[in-house]
């Protein structure tokens, strides 16, 4: 979660306070649920054929998230010009967002001129993933860094699109031509990561 000193200088669109408000009522309301509903089959764990059956819903889940074992991302940093770049390869969701936060911050934390997060190894991106990078986002602006987002598959790309935030994040086909774009903006004035900035 942003904090509320950063979360209160740094506009935001609808859909990003959605996806970074506190609650849903509807997350609010299955938890109610939850709490109230019987104890799961004893013979439906998350074991069982990659499904997990609790309270009366099933859960599909991949077969990498089946059991105890933490998922992991490929994370790889490397720079281009005055940009670090992020590579990620894996899936970016509840159980890997917050690896992926931890590297962009530690990028971050270099206060480069620009960050890219490369997602062409990335085939799901969930809203775990899509918060993490809004964080990423805000953050960067915070430490007046330009973020970009590169080469996203087609479905990452699509849930961005569908949630709105095509317009929130600086969206290229590779990371040349993201490395291109913010050069391009530093002979600029302006916010990094001002919504918008191409």
């Amino acid at each position: 979660m942003v904090s509320s000193a950063l979360s209160d200088t740094v506009p935001r669109s609808g859909a990003e306070r959605q996806l970074l408000g506190t609650s849903f009522p509807r997350a609010r309301a299955s938890r109610a649920r939850a709490s109230r509903a019987p104890a799961p089959h004893p013979g439906a764990g998350p074991g069982l054929h990659g499904r997990a059956v609790m309270s009366g819903l099933t859960a599909i889940r991949s077969p990498g998230h089946v059991g105890t074992a933490r998922a992991s991302l490929g994370l790889t940093k490397w720079t281009m010009g005055s940009s670090v770049v992020v590579s990620v390869t894996g899936e970016v969701d509840i159980a890997t967002a917050d690896q992926l936060s931890e590297a962009l911050g530690a990028a971050l934390r270099r206060r480069p001129k620009g960050l890219i997060c490369d997602l062409s190894g990335v085939g799901f991106l969930g809203a775990a993933g899509l918060t993490a990078l809004l964080v990423a986002r805000q953050r960067a602006i915070a430490c007046h860094t330009w973020f970009d987002l590169a080469s996203p598959q087609p479905l990452p790309r699509r849930v961005i699109a569908l949630v709105g935030l095509s317009a929130v994040f600086s969206l290229h086909d590779d990371v040349a031509e993201a490395a291109t774009a913010q050069a391009r903006r530093e002979r600029r004035p302006g916010l990094p990561g001002a919504m918008g900035a191409r």
